[in-house]
């Protein structure tokens, strides 16, 4: 019979090398493993994160370019960003300009897809 449960962290070495070495760079508090098991055997993971993301990066037409303005923003959202994970940070980007900067800093580009799920009554 299969059954659903958050799997605790001293557990998490049964999801594989490097699964566990990215969940063990979260705080603790802000990540919940949930796995499927069918007859003590994992069958299904999801991890569930509380994360810091850099969204809806934005300057003026003018100051685009413009490396004091850069830094001083980079800066201060790193700044904030360290208080929810203090090595790593998602961030979006929908411009070259974004990207380049993105790039910059050492962001390495996920293939992957991104959706946003709005809470709702949903039957899954």
């Amino acid at each position: 019979m299969s059954a659903a449960r958050v799997l605790p962290r001293e557990e998490w070495r049964r999801l594989g090398e490097e699964r566990a070495a990215f969940y063990s760079t979260v705080n603790p508090e802000d990540v919940r493993v949930v796995v499927v098991e069918d007859g003590g055997e994992i069958v299904a993971t999801m991890a569930v994160l509380r994360v810091p993301h850099w969204e809806c990066f934005w300057m003026a037409p003018e100051k685009v370019g413009n490396a004091g303005v850069t830094r001083a923003l980079l800066k201060a959202a790193l700044t904030e960003a360290a208080e929810f994970a203090p090595h790593w940070i998602l961030a979006n980007s929908d411009s070259e300009q974004t990207n380049k900067t993105l790039q910059r800093l050492g962001g390495e580009w996920l293939p992957v897809h991104t959706y946003m799920l709005r809470f709702r009554d949903v039957e899954v």
